[in-house]
């Protein structure tokens, strides 16, 4: 094993200069249309499935969290089989990467269509679509992620490579929003967000951009794919046994246990975010888009940043301080609604919450470069079953997640949230406006305050000395591709 890796990175470093910048950009532009299709689920699916398809807000998130446990734990068994797969044509990734491109551009597609029939039968369909879109979206995206240390197998080049692909992530969640304002813009007066035509019309796009992107990746990573070594050949239940004892180490249950945190702060803002801005806050759809846009922008922006922070701080330090900016940022959202009593137009208040708006762009996009190298920092480099271990972390935090989705269902309910009241979100009563906001700013606090403990400094490795690891570096974590 350590021959293959030595001879495949010798080979990495035979690579011209501008070769090897072309396999790191392919592979980035790879996440691009995955992460749209899995970001308009995560952004609009709640929304989808109470506001449009009138299923109550418990049986939609109970449909997405049984989902995300499923896609948990496909996640290692998928990155099991491709560490173990040996093929002359595909090697061990490029197999995984066209046919889960393709079947999750099929699934989008079939996902936002809106059958009829009773109550019964939209939940069955909507957990059945979820479950076959998870599927897919995982046998692409575990591969993908382990693909990391293996273009670039020197720890010291997985930030480059990481922000390179941090880019088209962010892209990614802002392209589903972004649509849905376009449309919207070219539609005159009519909210389009309750139509369902309008939702199959970004699906379509999505899903051609996820086919472009994803086989776009595999050909330009193929050669990678092809020349490293498969991983020994063991039972799942022996990698798993693996897994479980690494989480004996302290370093590796600090990052685990802090990005299932982070996850859980992601989905409370994508879960209950819309329907904030929608009826807590009355904005129309032009302006909640115009809202979540900036964020997107500020995340974005923010990411030169969060490199340098990262040189001068540490991951974990610079991390901590992105979670404190976010915090932040949700509890002057938070106060904005407040303001709504006497600020007398919605233009104006969201001008008084453009520093609120930054803050909370500016913290999230933190949690975009940093974490992924600290995930592959707590695995350590060059062992033949990352993809297995990849997939056991974001088994464990998509548990998380599921909980989180669960939760946020049963908390619309609990607020007095409901289909029939969805439209004009004005005349919903003020205690039910309010729950709303309080159940978003509340639960990213706690969330990302437990998640900052787990980043603590004390709680991340020592980096090795040596010119491929400077002093100035610190650990550093995060997943993906959801």
């Amino acid at each position: 094993m350590k021959s293959g890796l030595f001879s495949y990175t010798i080979s990495m470093s035979a690579l011209s200069e501008k070769s090897r910048k072309s396999v790191e950009w392919c592979y980035a532009l790879g996440v691009l249309g995955i992460t749209a299709a899995s970001g308009s689920v995560v952004c609009f699916l709640m929304f989808f499935g109470t506001a449009v398809l009138g299923l109550p807000g418990t049986l939609v998130g109970a449909a997405f969290s049984l989902s995300v446990v499923w896609d948990g734990f496909s996640d290692p068994l998928a990155g099991y089989l491709s560490d173990i797969t040996k093929s002359r044509s595909f090697g061990r990734r490029t197999g995984y990467l066209v046919f889960g491109a393709l079947l999750t551009a099929l699934f989008t597609l079939l996902l936002w269509q809106t059958p009829g029939g009773g109550t019964a039968f939209r939940f069955v369909w909507l957990l059945v679509l979820l479950l076959l879109f998870q599927t897919a979206v995982t046998l692409f995206g575990t591969p993908y992620a382990a693909l990391a240390p293996e273009i670039c197998p020197d720890p010291s080049d997985q930030v480059r490579l990481q922000s390179k692909k941090s880019l088209f992530f962010i892209l990614g969640n802002l392209l589903p929003p972004l649509l849905l304002l376009i449309f919207q813009l070219s539609a005159g007066g009519e909210d389009l967000r309750y139509r369902p035509e309008v939702y199959r019309q970004m699906a379509l796009i999505i899903a051609g951009l996820t086919l472009v992107s994803g086989l776009v990746c595999a050909l330009a990573t193929h050669p990678v794919s092809r020349r490293f070594p498969p991983g020994p050949r063991r039972s799942f239940a022996a990698v798993f046994g693996d897994f479980v004892r690494k989480l004996g180490d302290p370093p590796f249950r600090a990052v685990l246990l802090g990005n299932c945190f982070v996850t859980v702060a992601s989905a409370l803002l994508s879960g209950v975010g819309m329907h904030v801005f929608t009826y807590s806050f009355t904005f129309s759809a032009p302006e909640m888009f115009w809202v979540l846009g900036e964020i997107f922008l500020f995340v974005l922006l923010s990411q030169p940043f969060w490199v340098w922070l990262s040189r001068q701080r540490g991951n974990a330090g610079a991390l901590r301080f992105g979670l404190f900016l976010t915090e932040l940022g949700a509890v002057l959202l938070a106060a904005g609604f407040f303001l709504q009593a006497v600020v007398p137009s919605n233009p104006l208040l969201i001008a008084l919450m453009t520093p609120a708006i930054v803050l909370t762009g500016v913290g999230i996009g933190s949690t975009y470069p940093l974490p992924p190298a600290m995930m592959f920092e707590a695995i350590g480099p060059g062992t033949g079953e990352t993809a297995s271990t990849v997939g056991g972390m974001t088994f464990v935090c998509k548990l998380s997640q599921s909980a989180a989705v669960l939760l946020i269902g049963c908390m619309l309910d609990a607020v007095g949230f409901s289909a029939a009241s969805a439209e004009g979100g004005a005349g919903l009563p003020y205690g039910v406006r309010l729950g709303l906001v309080l159940v978003l700013a509340g639960g990213i606090l706690l969330s990302l305050c437990l998640a900052g403990i787990c980043f603590r400094p004390g709680g991340k490795k020592k980096p090795k000395e040596g010119p491929s690891s400077p002093d100035h570096h610190a650990e550093s974590h995060r997943m993906s591709g959801h």
